[in-house]
């Protein structure tokens, strides 16, 4: 990972971030990239440093905002479940047609 400028302490895979070019990310400008990425992607140890970095209120909130989008229905329940997010939000946020896309593939 890109330590100092992503805020997070531990390093990422390289392949987390295949598209993006090495130092080109600001912590504070990528940091919801950044997150959807680990979120969506990321193995359980980025995960766990994750919560740890930036707190499960942040990541909470995140997921929110984006209504757990790219992130897969599966590791959804699991995130719903770690983070104590409310069941009947995230039943809403995959009855969304807009998901199928996403979901089916």
């Amino acid at each position: 990972m890109i330590r100092p400028s992503t805020g997070c302490a531990a390093p990422l895979r390289p392949t987390l971030l295949w598209d993006v070019a090495p130092g080109a990310l600001d912590g504070e400008v990528h940091r919801s990239f950044v997150v959807g990425r680990v979120l969506g992607h990321g193995s359980a140890d980025e995960i766990r440093t994750l919560r740890r970095d930036l707190g499960d209120g942040w990541i909470r909130d995140y997921l929110v905002r984006t209504r757990g989008r790219r992130v897969d229905r599966r590791r959804l329940r699991y995130l719903e479940a770690i983070l104590g997010l409310e069941r009947a939000e995230v039943e809403t946020w995959l009855a969304d047609p807009a998901r199928r896309i996403w979901d089916e593939r």
